[in-house]
């Protein structure tokens, strides 16, 4: 690193420091070209040369720990200092007569500013004691009193400056780097210090004295506040800006009470009714959080770079911590608002193509030919959904190909995107686009009587039509208040444990039903439609619980009964005919069914049951990081898109919007801020 992060850990450690000088300048370098595409696949993630590479960032990434924890001691302190001296000024009012400070009101909120004060001392040591604060504290018992380190405050400053400018040089590259080799060990625990190491979180009163000293107030009783509004469509966060940059402005209106409204109005009267009836949410205002990050360069990332950093957290799992954290949520965010145009045109194209096939399964289903602007406008967009398919497919292989190495970096390319989402994802709108070309190659015949292929197989209207509604059930994710509630259900039904049993469930179906098939039943001998039928018993007794004894055994019920003559009345039963009970199987069919019904259908079925909610429990407690994992990989696949997009229109070239927040990097000693809701960055709690 430079000379004053040499420094800082003068200051802090001992000189015969584990993390070597040359090693951790070689890892501020970032990677360029083929060797950077090489570090990115995943076939080279568990290579000896990966491995030495992996122990130097390892230890990279444990300086970055400590220079956070001297920044954290660092504001801790400042937080101790200004209680004391608050204590002191308001020991002072309760000491003097009431009539010389204002009378008893004085006095009341010298007491409560007092208490306030005592209770954040408090807190803050706890913090310090807990935060392994003392590690960076020479061995000497005579520094060891926080006393002490309070007046020897400009040291500690020393080392805030000193994490600031260390990650004010972290790379977008070398962060991908470090994200893509830590996350392949267990627990992430390397990863998830590397991640809380980028930001730091204030308290309320240091928001105040930062704001005011970044102002040059005088007036200590400006109208600041913690308080924000409930703002579903910026997901309650908020980027507000570089201290050192040139939208100042902006902190004053995110502090202050600037942010709430002036006066209400019809607008916000609905805001505020919507958010209660749609939301859920009676609370209208939360007390924000705010944090500071040094990582200027994660914040004003081109589109390649935001691409790859995206592309890099999702590949941590479902299960990692990435998106529980400041940067992560930020990254996230960012990506959000690139491709809110192309998640807005995916979701419109949805809708359409929903009500287009209505009206084709409704003349489907009339057994009538569809009208020839209705094909032309379903072929138009399926054109449109082959070419962002296709361009997100290519764009996404083509960031990981490398030309040195063609054919083992494609197939780790493909890797890299293999996943059951992105598969099933694909092949839906792939048949999607099947049936567009479909209903555009026989538009020239006037007759259309291509359309009687479909009108004979009505199944592939249907199955259209389920896929197409599934997709757009999935783009409705992307409403927070619906995302993350359904999400967590998806996830559990997905995880390995429910996959398995559902396969263990399936080996049960089949060794039931070719059981049952042995038994020479009539109804049940033939082709397919016979098979099908057969199977279909089966399913419904094990999964569903629906079961008719005579019916397994191929038999129809009979009416017997008579009529009255006097009234016509009908007097009788249905049930079925002893005599047609067969004497090679009814008592086999019978006991069959009873191990069946025990085994499966009660047992088997009843366990499932029981799992699904262990799982969806364990998935609701983590739903903020999955809800946010979701999103990322929605967006990762607009990303590509809009990469590959303008790149064609720049004709291969550079162009300004991949590079539309990227003319400040670098400049050095910055600080972005943030505001944001504690509960939906974190997990733990519920709604």
């Amino acid at each position: 690193m430079g000379a004053r992060t040499t420094k800082s850990h003068t200051l802090f450690l001992d000189s015969s420091s584990d993390v070597d000088e040359e090693a951790s300048q070689d890892s501020a370098r970032c990677f360029m070209g083929a060797e950077y595409q090489q570090i990115l696949q995943p076939l080279g993630l568990t290579t000896q040369k990966a491995e030495r590479r992996r122990d130097d960032l390892r230890q990279l990434a444990m300086r970055y720990e400590v220079e956070c924890l001297g920044a954290s001691s660092y504001e801790r302190l400042q937080v101790l200092r200004d209680c004391m001296q608050k204590r002191q000024e308001h020991q002072q009012i309760l000491r003097t007569a009431i009539t010389a400070h204002g009378g008893p009101t004085a006095r009341l909120n010298a007491q409560v500013e007092l208490l306030e004060a005592e209770r954040l001392m408090k807190q803050t040591k706890q913090e310090l004691e807990e935060s392994g604060f003392w590690c960076l504290v020479p061995a000497d018992p005579k520094e060891v009193e926080v006393e002490r380190q309070i007046r020897d405050i400009q040291r500690w400053e020393r080392a805030f400056d000193d994490w600031v400018h260390t990650l004010n040089e972290l790379t977008p590259r070398l962060f991908v780097e470090i994200v893509t080799l830590l996350r392949i060990e267990y627990n992430q625990e390397n990863l998830n210090r590397f991640l809380r190491s980028l930001s730091l979180e204030l308290t309320w009163n240091r928001v105040e004295a930062r704001v005011q000293e970044m102002f040059s107030w005088k007036d200590p009783k400006r109208h600041l506040s913690p308080w924000d509004l409930f703002k579903p469509q910026e997901r309650n966060f908020c980027v507000i800006g570089c201290e050192n940059g040139r939208e100042l402005h902006r902190f004053e209106e995110s502090i202050s009470q600037k942010k709430f409204p002036e006066g209400g109005d019809c607008c916000q009267v609905l805001r505020e009714f919507a958010s209660k009836t749609f939301g859920g949410q009676h609370a209208l205002i939360f007390e924000a959080t705010y944090s500071i990050s040094p990582a200027v360069q994660l914040f004003e990332l081109s589109d390649m770079d935001l691409t790859l950093t995206l592309k890099a957290l999702v590949d941590a799992g479902q299960g990692s911590q990435c998106f529980n954290t400041v940067l992560g949520k930020t990254i996230v965010r960012e990506s959000l608002r690139r491709t809110i145009g192309f998640r807005l045109l995916d979701g419109f194209v949805d809708v359409l193509i929903v009500i287009l096939l209505a009206h084709l399964g409704y003349k489907v289903q009339i057994q009538q030919k569809p009208e020839t602007r209705t094909l032309w406008s379903f072929g138009a967009l399926g054109i449109w959904v082959c070419i962002a398919c296709l361009g997100r497919v290519l764009s996404g292989l083509r960031l990981f190909w490398d030309s040195v190495r063609p054919c083992s970096s494609f197939l780790a390319a493909i890797a890299k995107h293999l996943t059951l989402w992105n598969s099933l994802i694909t092949l839906a709108e792939l048949f999607s686009v099947y049936v567009g070309m479909r209903f555009l190659s026989f538009l020239p015949d006037p007759d259309l009587a291509g359309f009687d292929f479909f009108q004979a197989h009505p199944v592939m209207i249907s199955a259209l039509v389920l896929i197409r509604w599934t997709l757009l059930a999935i783009d409705f994710f992307q409403l927070e208040e619906i995302g993350r509630r359904v999400v967590p259900i998806v996830h559990a039904v997905s995880r390995p444990a429910s996959v398995y049993f559902l396969f263990f469930l399936a080996l049960m179906l089949a060794g039931s039903f070719q059981a049952y098939s042995v038994f020479p039943i009539e109804e049940n001998i033939g082709g397919a439609n016979k098979v099908l039928d057969t199977f279909l018993k089966i399913f419904r007794l094990e999964v569903l619980g629906d079961f008719d004894l005579n019916e397994l055994e191929g038999i129809n019920d009979k009416l017997t009964g008579k009529v009255e003559a006097s009234n016509g009345t009908i007097h009788g039963d249905v049930d079925a005919d002893p005599s047609d009970w067969s004497d090679k199987y009814h008592r086999g069919v019978r006991f069959e069914f009873m191990a069946l019904s025990l085994g499966v259908t009660v047992v088997v079925m009843n366990v499932y049951i029981g799992l699904l909610g262990s799982l969806y429990d364990n998935a609701t407690k983590r739903k903020n990081q999955l809800y946010a994992h979701y999103l990322a990989s929605c967006c990762y696949r607009h990303l590509c898109l809009r990469l590959l997009l303008w790149q064609i229109c720049c004709c291969g070239a550079p162009c300004a919007a991949c590079h539309e927040d990227a003319e400040d990097e670098g400049a050095g000693a910055r600080l972005y801020w943030l505001a944001y809701e504690k509960d939906t960055l974190l997990d733990g709690n519920d709604d």
